[in-house]
């Protein structure tokens, strides 16, 4: 168990840099102890990979006899966040071109946020002549249903 975690660090380590870790117990079917590793990014902990001890009888009944055996998978989408400064996992099922378009292969380029909510262009100007005159939506409606100039 300390084996497996020190290897992990070791690896967490080469892909983040010195950063803060923690390990947190969790729960994985084929696995006792389990683990999840968390590092310390952008103000948050980010869990970045699970692993454990693969239970002993798995180990056995595969013909390695009565060797440890350990199961550990990395989060390619944290690895991602991190490398390109993604502050939440949930923009890559995104489908906003606005995400997509930001992201070459071979190219390693920081994250531009953008508004989750698209421009809108319904902006409506009106020409009132020399004087000016503010009207709420209600009062333009009478104002033109009374004009006899908008009856045919």
């Amino acid at each position: 168990e300390q084996d497996l975690k020190k290897g992990l660090e070791g690896l967490a380590k080469e892909l983040f840099g010195d950063v803060e870790m923690r390990w947190v117990d969790a729960y994985f079917p084929f696995t006792d102890p389990s683990y999840e590793l968390e590092i310390f990014f952008g103000g948050e902990w980010l869990e970045v990979l699970g692993c454990g001890v693969i239970h002993r009888e798995i180990v056995e009944s595969s013909g390695r006899g009565k060797q440890p055996g350990w199961a550990f998978g990395l989060g390619l989408e944290r690895l991602a966040m991190v490398l390109f400064s993604i502050p939440d996992i949930r923009l890559f099922w995104s489908e906003d071109e606005r995400f997509h378009s930001q992201f070459r292969s071979g190219e390693i380029v920081t994250f531009e946020p953008y508004s989750k909510y698209p421009a809108c262009f319904k902006d409506i100007s009106f020409w009132t002549g020399i004087a000016m005159v503010l009207f709420s939506i209600p009062d333009i409606r009478l104002f033109w249903s009374e004009d006899e100039r908008f009856h045919s």
